[in-house]
């Protein structure tokens, strides 16, 4: 039988056991730039649960400086993206992970993220 690619999955036993053994997630955010970072913020925020996924490779990264940003203007893009995952922290609701979706969409009537 072929191996399935790992699904995305909860940390703890008690919720793995409620979900069958999968997460649920009211979003699951792929990409962990600027608008990745905000859109899971306003989220987390709003007490949703939500999943961001980092493939680790910024497409400003080879940029000096991040502008446009109130207050932050001229930032190195990695700091304000380690900003942004600061910020993030006291929202309980709201997980990140080093990690790329390989596949997403519709199965039995539910999203799937195949990790």
């Amino acid at each position: 039988m072929a191996e399935m690619a790992p699904r995305v999955v909860q940390e703890t036993a008690r919720q793995r056991k409620m979900d069958g053994g999968e997460a649920r997630y009211d979003t699951v955010v792929v990409g962990a730039g600027v608008a990745g970072l905000s859109a899971a913020l306003v989220l987390g925020r709003s007490r949703r649960r939500v999943l961001v996924l980092d493939g680790g490779e910024p497409r400003n990264a080879p940029s000096s400086g991040a502008h446009g940003f109130f207050s932050r203007d001229g930032i190195p893009p990695a700091e304000l993206l380690r900003i942004g995952r600061e910020q993030l922290a006291p929202y309980e609701s709201v997980e990140y992970r080093r990690a790329r979706a390989r596949k997403a969409g519709d199965v039995s009537g539910a999203f799937e993220v195949v990790l």
